[in-house]
């Protein structure tokens, strides 16, 4: 036992496991754990260790797991479990895997677990009162649903529930419309290209998400089909996190109290470290609430007989106001802890009975707008606070009479567009605000991610940590080069009193004594892994910034930098020791003339090689004609273009533009071209098709040149090979931008889009053959993206839009095509020389 754990053991501790804190589900669930934890003097450990052994959209998520191997039960007082880490394991093994921390008390979160106590979610009411809403209200008997996991129990709920409600109002549930899902955005949207394209067309009034995700993912993809939501179909989703409520239309759902779950499994495992009592099973209501996706507008609704009728405002009178704003205000704060307080509930009763008084007007809107406002800000539900109005009109009736003074209603009106201001302007201060942060992740990134060695990544991440304020951070990485992982060094700590430690074991987070527990604090555990390679961990001090995204994305650049850190070392000690071995060092200076001499010709080089590359000549093919155009930029790139005919009379069409602007991109490509000419000639004598070339091409690339001296290069590629004889070109477009089928009066039939990675990334890519034939006049309109990302003078890309704008225009030939598109850029730049090469090939079949 570390000295660490002996000086901690009393500490008072309290772990929480989830899959992450990326979403916006386990963030809200993570942030309410970690301000209850606080608020009781606990301080809470967050191990976002990712799903168990598998995950359905993540082939490397099960990289995460190794956090859990930092969970110390001799340092922890207690410890929550998110039931989802065992999404995608049986239960017996999710069973053994903590039955490991029985040792502490223990609380299960979300699905219920078998042997331990669980706070869960009331889905039956919820989902029960959503499924009837579209039954009775909207008269839907045609209703589709994307389910969640197989096996998780929360899925296999709402499943059943939905089929039951169907089955109650005389329905009978369609198999054919109940689709697989995992929870995930892309089963949603899955879901819909499946449904649309077995059916051909909509033949269901509306579409149940077994959680937000699903439902948003589904949403944009009937956007994408042009499929108006709700005018067409409806969509409703399960959880009401954050986005839905900002979603195009906003999303009808049922509203999981996600802070609250948060909260209550803390208040559960304190009662159990404090040996107090607890039930088995802690049910959380969720209740419907009802936006625009399923057609209907947010009405808000009061009970009825709230107050007694009087002629004059009584004390009784502004008390049950009191009750009701405050009661109103507690569902509306939601995780908007310390936005509000229980005064604002009688300002708010005080200021509106002297509206109807008379005595003191002229306070209620301003102490609306500024409780909206706050609200709003805090992430709370600002039109919630439109219940208020209703009460406040029930008691003016009580007391005024239901021919309510138009002074009154005009303060009701305005009071109404107060909330609606409030929740617009916070909206939109969100938005910037995650603009900003946007920014500073994108800069941060990229700031870490030119940093190539140790010492000058620790002040790189420093910096940037600090910019998003994150004050304090300890990194630590592992000394073993594989399993198992047993001992780290730190690397990184924000911590100025604390100096660089030694080497520590799991599972400690740290070296003894550098995280202390003389305060109470929240740390959020985050594993450091690239691919299947496991790197360490990084523990941030949570306070300031509570934004779980930004967590993950500092994860993956931080991972990232150091994978590339350790791989420059590695490089570094073997160049050190050829040259310690190198007997030709004492030419050094001659070989850094040279070295010096050949960096003045690289530039030339590559253009030479990139010229010497293109096709001297076009071949002549009856009834259709092709025209390139090439523009070299300043700097040297990677586009090329080929056109040559095979020996059965078909021509093979490649356009591609290989990553980077070096001498290196150069060579990348002339390898890439030479490859792509060979494989398709070869292949047309042996058993495979031309096409194929693109993917023993892209196998040639990972096997021989993927991550060679420290570069990983690629290359999106189009590939077509034209049968003149029947008018169609078969094609593989491996990542690059989407070529335009022109029409002969102008105007883009069809972008191809890609049917395949780009080339050189992935090991086993997919690269789909489709085709497509041409009518007489038409034309196939390729490009690079110097094409539209050619720069103006103030820094505008010229964009795929005004690119489909001049090909709109009607054209006789090949040529003009191609000029247009010039002169438009031309134009567009002022000027300037492009920055990136601009290359085009246009093919038209003549009348």
């Amino acid at each position: 036992m570390s000295n660490k754990i002996q000086s901690e053991t009393n500490a008072s501790i309290i772990g929480f496991l989830t899959e992450s804190v990326n979403s916006l589900y386990q963030a809200r669930i993570w942030i309410g754990a970690s301000d209850e934890a606080l608020k009781r003097g606990y301080s809470l450990i967050c191990y976002a260790g990712g799903s168990l052994n598998v995950s359905s959209w993540d082939p490397f998520e099960p990289q995460r797991n190794n956090v859990y191997n930092h969970i110390d039960v001799r340092r922890l007082k207690g410890l929550i479990i998110a039931g989802s880490l065992g999404n995608f394991i049986s239960p017996s093994e999710f069973e053994a895997f903590y039955s490991r921390f029985k040792s502490i008390p223990l609380i299960g979160l979300g699905p219920q677990m078998q042997t331990v106590p669980s706070v869960i979610v009331d889905n039956t009411s919820g989902m029960r009162e959503l499924i009837s809403h579209l039954v009775e209200s909207h008269s839907c008997k045609k209703i589709a649903f994307v389910r969640g996991p197989e096996g998780n129990q929360e899925a296999e709920q709402r499943l059943s529930i939905f089929k039951e409600v169907l089955l109650e109002h005389g329905v009978k549930p369609d198999p054919d419309l109940i689709i697989p899902g995992d929870f995930s955005r892309d089963a949603g949207a899955r879901a819909v290209y499946h449904l649309l394209d077995r059916d051909g067309k909509l033949s269901f009034e509306a579409l149940v998400g077994a959680n937000d995700d699903t439902a948003l993912g589904a949403l944009k993809a009937f956007q994408e089909r042009h499929v108006r939501v709700p005018d067409e179909v409806m969509v409703v989703g399960f959880d009401d996190i954050e986005e839905s409520c900002f979603s195009a239309p906003p999303l009808t759902t049922v509203r999981q109290p996600l802070y609250e779950m948060g909260s209550k499994a803390v208040e559960i495992v304190i009662d159990l470290i404090e040996k107090r009592e607890v039930p088995r099973t802690v049910v959380v209501p969720a209740t419907i609430t009802i936006r625009q996706s399923c057609g209907c507008f947010r009405l808000e609704k009061a009970r009825e007989g709230i107050f007694r009728k009087s002629k004059e405002l009584s004390l009784g009178h502004k008390d049950q106001l009191c009750k009701e704003i405050a009661f109103i205000m507690e569902e509306a704060k939601m995780n908007a802890v310390g936005a509000i307080d229980n005064s604002t509930a009688r300002e708010l009763a005080n200021s509106f009975a002297d509206e109807i008084s008379g005595e003191n007007p002229g306070r209620f809107l301003p102490s609306l707008s500024r409780v909206a406002w706050t609200l709003a800000l805090a992430g709370g539900d600002t039109p919630g606070l439109l219940k208020i109005i209703t009460v406040m009109r029930q008691l003016a009736a009580a007391v005024l009479g239901e021919a309510i003074p138009g002074h009154i209603e005009e303060l009701f009106q305005r009071a109404n567009m107060a909330i609606a201001d409030s929740a617009a302007r916070a909206q939109a201060h969100r938005r910037l605000d995650s603009e900003r942060q946007s920014v500073l992740l994108r800069v941060a990134g990229q700031s870490i991610a030119s940093a190539f060695d140790f010492d000058h990544l620790q002040g790189v991440i420093a910096a940037e940590l600090s910019k998003l304020e994150i004050e304090n951070c300890w990194i630590s990485l592992y000394t073993e080069s594989k399993q198992p992982y047993n001992k780290l060094k730190t690397f990184l700590t924000l911590d100025k009193d604390v100096v660089k430690a030694p080497e520590f074991e799991i599972p400690d987070l740290a070296p003894s004594g550098v995280i202390t527990t003389e305060k109470v604090r929240s740390l959020l555990v985050e594993p450091l892994f690239f691919r299947e390679d496991q790197i360490g961990i990084a523990v941030f001090e949570v306070s300031k910034c509570r934004d779980g995204f930004t967590y993950e994305i500092l994860r993956q650049h931080i991972s990232s930098a150091l994978k590339g850190a350790i791989l420059m070392k590695k490089v570094q000690e073997q160049a050190l020791a050829l040259e310690v071995a190198n007997l030709q060092l004492q030419k050094l200076r001659e070989a850094e003339h040279a070295y010096l001499e050949a960096i003045k010709r690289e530039l030339e080089l590559g253009r030479e090689i990139q010229g010497s590359f293109l096709p001297r000549g076009l071949p002549e093919i009856s009834n259709w004609e092709i025209h390139p155009a090439f523009q070299p930029a300043r700097e040297v790139s990677g586009d090329f273009y080929d056109v040559f005919k095979l020996p059965d009379g078909k021509v093979v069409l490649v356009i591609s533009d290989v990553s980077g602007k070096d001498v290196g991109a150069a060579l990348f490509m002339a390898l890439i071209n030479t490859l792509i000419r060979a494989l398709a000639e070869q292949a047309l004598s042996g058993a495979t098709h031309p096409l194929d070339a693109v993917c023993l091409t892209n196998k040639y690339l990972i096997n021989h040149h993927y991550g060679n001296n420290g570069r990983y290069m690629y290359a999106t590629l189009f590939m077509g090979i034209l049968d003149p004889e029947r008018n169609v070109i078969t094609y593989v477009n491996a990542g690059h931008n989407p070529p335009a089928i022109v029409n002969a009066k102008g105007g883009v039939r069809k972008w191809i889009e890609t049917t395949g990675p780009a080339v050189g990334i992935i090991p086993d890519g997919q690269f789909t053959h489709a085709e497509a034939a041409f009518e007489p006049g038409e034309m196939l309109f390729c490009y690079t993206d110097g094409v539209t990302e050619a720069r103006g003078p103030d820094g505008e890309f010229f964009t795929k839009g005004r690119l489909n704008s001049v090909l709109l225009n009607p054209v006789a030939s090949a040529t003009e095509i191609i000029q247009n598109v010039e002169t438009a850029v031309k134009g567009h730049c002022a000027g300037q020389p492009p920055y990136d090469d601009i290359t085009m090939l246009a093919v038209r079949r003549k009348f």
